[in-house]
């Protein structure tokens, strides 16, 4: 999602999950597992009143779970689009 037109922030979290009962039904909700029992999920929000983000989510059989976000910002908490260059 970044535009290659200002600055922006990159998030990498990683934990290990003791239950994944609760990501399983909110973050990974309709998602259907590898063959290997891994969960991915994706989503884009657009700029709005604040900046645009993508996420990726990744919730291995052995709990580890790994969340990559791009935001168009350089900080997820910008109060509304930052001006981007074309």
């Amino acid at each position: 999602m970044d535009d290659g037109h200002g600055k922006s922030l990159l998030e990498v979290h990683v934990s290990r999950q003791t239950s994944t009962t609760a990501l399983r039904s909110h973050v990974f909700a309709g998602t259907t597992p590898l063959a290997d029992g891994t969960l991915i999920t994706s989503r884009q929000a657009l700029p709005g009143t604040g900046p645009g983000h993508a996420a990726v989510n990744v919730l291995h059989p052995d709990g580890l779970y790994v969340t990559l976000m791009e935001w168009q910002a350089p900080s997820q908490n910008a109060p509304r689009p930052v001006p981007r260059r074309s």
